[in-house]
């Protein structure tokens, strides 16, 4: 013989929830995690093939810091007052309807056109088509679909404020044709590619040119008109521009959509338009500080000549005076404050073109021109201490060097405006422009799966807690003893070798015989045990088997019990009670007729019934044919005087009866019985069906003596559960 090998059954222990009992939750229900896990990561990879692609492209655009006119008459006032707009203020302009409208009216973004594909599957076939492929080939003969390769340019669409967002479709019928209808049957009509098509009806006129068409007859596209203010805010909100790097002026624009040629063509749109919004207002800038400029220097010269004409009249009746270096020195800074100051004041004056007298480069010039005009007023003090020639002479010559200077400059700067005018050069330049992006960016293929086998086993486990929780299946018998009443007399291993004899349906396939110390034959033999030692007064009698439910195995129950008590010497009968349904005699190898039901209409007598089924075997009387009325046949006094003769016979009876909430036979045969046992089956049975069960018993004054939980899972326990705690006992490999 082979080594003992050991398994272990549980006992009811402490109460407390663990860990470990959830861990044991979801080992148990291995099986529906794992098929739901399956069909989430199937449900994903479905996903991952049909799901419309999204592609992102992008481009990068430089902010040079580049003086414009006004800035070149400010001199380096607006940096010191930091006047410079820089890269923030670039990237609200890029986002501006002004520039966001142009790219969509350019690019006609109001219009949508989309070829009719196979619903589901019909985009991803269309983008496995091969470049080099015009038209793709229809298949399955559905010449009505789209599969590859169809184009539509449309030049103009336009139709009433109503008909807005509605669809309308457009097929192809051969030959440069195409028909143009709306779902609601307002437009119907067809055209010719290349010339214009105006349908008008109670809403207004539907204007369409189609300049191109690549499809064959019978193929279609759909034609939406968009809202173009609609459009112009989802494109305001598609665009993700961002400064890349801290005051680098460096500006990234980001766009995705699902067709990538398009998503690239609308960023450079937008681009072009950026550069020359850009350009024209430069342009402008620069004009309007030549205008002004223009007009300040005719007076400017005026006053020039003015002030040359003083000093030469002052030299002609006075000579030219030399001056002390002291005077010369109080001449120079006198020269400078005042063109320092005229300057400043010009300026103002520019400003005030742009900012009121309250913004804060108005305030800081005017603060400018305070100081400067103090200085000038300590300067005129000191030069009217001088004798009266020497003032004439310093005045006159400061302001002929005043003006001339302040001439000068303008004229400089205006003329160099006018090159800069002529050049048309704006201050921003795109580094990058976008191009159709190779791989989409969605869905992520990895990332889509991994959150769907992660979902899949959150989703199986939650199934599976709900299952344990919701549903009050029979799971622990430590609970069961206590929420019924009732002891656990035996708990029975589920059987993987009773499975394999079920499904063979081999006549005389009794597991009690064929596999003796299977661990569901040891727990049976427990069984026998509680049950010689419950019945030790009487030392005989009749036990019925009974069950809330089908398939919750009172039948294997009743016969391995049968066949353990026969084996052991015992005079045993089994009474297949269920004449609804009874199979006992398949597992016995027995016919099912004449059975219990002929003997209770008086077809035949007990002898012909009792089947004897071979040496150290119980003997057996089947169900017999399926009669219309079981439960009467069962309160006839036959039925009585049967069970009062067997237990004359054999020292256990065991019956085995339908189930206790399908119909009353359980009860009825119950009411004869010296001990009644329920089977209840793990996972199966609900603790409500088996109360009601006990309660069924009860009203028919029976009282149950005990409960058999049946199809124990052993991997539950296995991993220290609080509830359930391991003995181990010893079964025999089979001889070799």
């Amino acid at each position: 013989m082979t080594e003992p090998r050991t398994y272990r059954l549980f006992l009811p222990a402490d109460q407390e929830r663990k860990l470990s009992d959830y861990l044991e939750l979801v080992l148990s229900n291995k099986a529906l995690i794992l098929i739901t896990t399956a069909v989430v990561v199937l449900l994903g990879a479905v996903y991952v093939l049909i799901a419309p692609r999204t592609y992102e492209s992008n481009l990068v655009i430089q902010v040079e810091d580049r003086s414009s006119g006004s800035d070149n008459l400010l001199g380096g006032l607006s940096s010191a007052l930091q006047l410079k707009a820089g890269a923030p203020a670039e990237m609200e302009i890029i986002k501006s309807r002004l520039v966001v409208s142009a790219a969509v009216d350019r690019l006609r973004l109001y219009i949508s056109v989309r070829p009719v594909m196979l619903p589901v599957v019909g985009r991803w076939l269309q983008v496995r088509q091969r470049p080099s492929e015009a038209l793709s080939i229809p298949r399955f003969g559905m010449n009505t679909y789209a599969w590859g390769g169809e184009t539509l340019e449309v030049d103009r669409f336009d139709v009433p404020a109503e008909l807005e967002d509605k669809r309308f479709t457009l097929t192809s019928l051969g030959a440069g044709r195409y028909r143009l209808a709306d779902d609601r049957g307002d437009v119907d009509a067809t055209g010719q590619v290349g010339a214009p098509l105006a349908v008008s009806n109670d809403l207004g006129t539907v204007m369409l040119h189609v300049s191109g068409m690549v499809a064959r007859a019978g193929e279609r596209f759909e034609l939406r008109r968009s809202s173009r203010l609609d459009v112009i805010d989802a494109l305001q909100r598609g665009l993700a521009v961002q400064e890349l790097g801290r005051e680098s002026d460096v500006i990234g624009v980001t766009l995705s959509g699902h067709d990538r040629q398009r998503t690239a063509r609308v960023l450079n749109a937008i681009a072009a338009e950026y550069l020359t919004q850009n350009l024209e207002y430069h342009a402008l800038e620069t004009r309007k500080t030549i205008d002004f400029l223009n007009g300040q220097l005719p007076r400017l010269k005026q006053q020039l000549e003015r002030s040359e004409t003083a000093f030469n009249t002052y030299r002609n009746r006075y000579g030219t005076i030399d001056l002390a270096e002291q005077t010369k020195l109080l001449l120079e800074q006198s020269v400078d404050a005042q063109t320092k100051l005229l300057e400043l004041r010009q300026k103002r004056s520019e400003l005030n073109q742009r900012f009121t007298d309250l913004s804060p480069a108005v305030g800081a010039l005017d603060q400018q021109i305070g100081t400067l005009d103090k200085q000038l007023a300590g300067f005129q003090h000191r030069i009217s201490v001088l004798p009266a020639l020497e003032q004439q002479q310093v005045t006159l010559v400061r302001n002929l060097q005043v003006d001339t200077d302040l001439y000068m400059n303008l004229l400089n700067a205006s003329q160099e405006l006018e090159v800069a005018h002529a050049g048309k050069v704006g201050n921003v330049r795109v580094v990058d422009y976008a191009v159709a992006a190779e791989r989409p960016v969605k869905p992520k293929k990895a990332l889509v799966m991994v959150f769907a086998m992660v979902g899949g086993l959150g989703i199986g486990m939650a199934l599976a807690f709900l299952q344990w929780t919701v549903f009050d299946s029979v799971r622990d018998p430590g609970t069961l003893e206590e929420s019924v009443g009732l002891p656990v007399l035996a708990q029975i291993p589920r059987s993987t070798r009773q499975c394999a004899l079920d499904q063979a349906e081999e006549g005389g396939a009794v597991l009690a015989n064929r596999y003796p110390n299977e661990p569901a034959i040891e727990s049976v033999r427990s069984l026998q045990v509680a049950l010689r030692v419950m019945m030790l007064e009487k030392g005989k009698g009749l036990i019925l088997i009974a069950g809330p439910s089908p398939g919750v195995g009172k039948s294997f129950v009743a016969l391995n019990l049968a066949t353990l008590l026969a084996s052991s010497g015992e005079s045993v009968a089994l009474v297949d009670c269920d004449m609804r349904r009874g199979r006992l005699h398949k597992a016995l190898g027995e016919h099912r007729s004449p059975g219990l039901a002929e003997y209770l209409r008086g077809k035949v007598g007990l002898e012909q019934v009792i089947r004897t089924c071979g040496a150290q075997q119980p003997d057996f009387i089947a169900c017999g044919d399926y009669p219309e009325a079981p439960a009467y046949l069962l309160m006839s006094p036959r039925f009585a005087e049967l069970l009062v003769a067997l237990r004359e016979r054999y020292r256990y009876v065991i019956v085995d009866t339908p189930p206790v909430l399908a119909v009353a036979d359980s009860a009825i045969a119950g009411s004869h019985a010296d001990l009644s046992l329920v089977v209840v089956r793990e996972g199966a049975t609900s603790l409500s069906e088996l109360e009601n069960s006990i309660a069924a018993f009860r009203q028919g004054g029976i009282t149950p003596r005990g409960i058999v939980y049946n199809d124990m899972d052993m991997r539950r326990g296995q991993y220290g559960s609080g509830r359930r705690r391991y003995v181990g006992y010893y079964t025999y490999g089979d001889e070799r």
